[in-house]
Order: C-alpha cells, then sequence, then structure tokens
C-alpha cells in the first residue's frame, strides 16, 4: 500500500511539475515508466523528448541516473550538471561527489568587477580515464553552480 501511494505521489508530482506543457509531461512519465522497468536507453529517449519541449530540473535529474545505469559517464555529468544550475540539492552533492573521484581535479579561484563589485568564482576541472573530454565547472561564492563546458584538451607531446 506505501509503495502505491508513493508510486501515486510521484505521478501527481511529474504532472504538477511539468503542467507547462503536456508533451514534455507525456514523455517524462513515460520516462519513469521506462526506467522502472529497467529499459534504459528507452527512458534515456524519452527523457530526451520531454526536454526538447521543457526544461526540467527533475528530467535533467533522471536522465542523468539513466546514464549512470547505461554506463555513459560523459551524459551523467553533463545532466548532473544541469540539474545542479538548476537548484537540485542532490545532483550537486552528487557531482561534488564525483568530483572526489576524479583522477585529476584542479581548482582555480578568479576575482572579477562587476559593476564595481567584486565578485569571487571558482572553476573545478574534473577529468578521468573514464572519458577523453575534460569538465570544467564555474561556481560563485556561495557554491552555486553557474556552468559547465566539455572540451577535448590538446594532445601533450
Amino acid at each position: 500500500m506505501f509503495k502505491k501511494l508513493i508510486a501515486f505521489s510521484l505521478v501527481v508530482y511529474s504532472i504538477y511539475c511539468h503542467s507547462q506543457n503536456p508533451n514534455a509531461s507525456y514523455f517524462y512519465n513515460e520516462g519513469i515508466k521506462a526506467f522502472n522497468s529497467n529499459q534504459f536507453v528507452r527512458a534515456d529517449s524519452l527523457y530526451t523528448l520531454s526536454l526538447q519541449f521543457q526544461a526540467h530540473v527533475d528530467t535533467y535529474f533522471n536522465r542523468a541516473m539513466c546514464r549512470l545505469k547505461l554506463n555513459k559517464q560523459k551524459g551523467y555529468n553533463e545532466d548532473l550538471a544541469y540539474a545542479a544550475s538548476m537548484g537540485d540539492k542532490e545532483a550537486y552533492a552528487m557531482l561534488r561527489k564525483d568530483f572526489e573521484k576524479a583522477d585529476t581535479l584542479r581548482v582555480t579561484t578568479k576575482i572579477v568587477t562587476i559593476d564595481s563589485t567584486l565578485v569571487s568564482f571558482y572553476h573545478v576541472t574534473y577529468s578521468t580515464s573514464k572519458t577523453k573530454e575534460v569538465l570544467d565547472t564555474k561556481f560563485n561564492a556561495k557554491n552555486k553552480l553557474l556552468n559547465t563546458v566539455w572540451y577535448t584538451p590538446p594532445h601533450r607531446y
């Protein structure tokens, strides 16, 4: 009974969250069903369709979980970063935890002047043997994720 109540609550919540676009809601809900049935490739595609109609923090987070199950590290980290930049605290914590497992982690701090105010930013550059690309993230002084960029570093001889 308790599991049915939780499942019903999730469906109602997902409809509420995606109420602005019925197509986004439909694909999001179908993605939940596919994920719960262990159809991770299908769920990934359905979440991607949902995002084409409306970007939503829960959709990015759920697609990240699909990509984790599919062992797509780059997509997993990208979607976690998007969810974290939209304010999802769980995605932010998972992203930071993943940074701790990095093969290479570089943190740089930059102070800039914006409208006569000193503003501090810091960048975290994350690389791992799981991907060829490097993830560069930008945070403000309050640890809010502002931006993420994937790039392929130049080959060094």
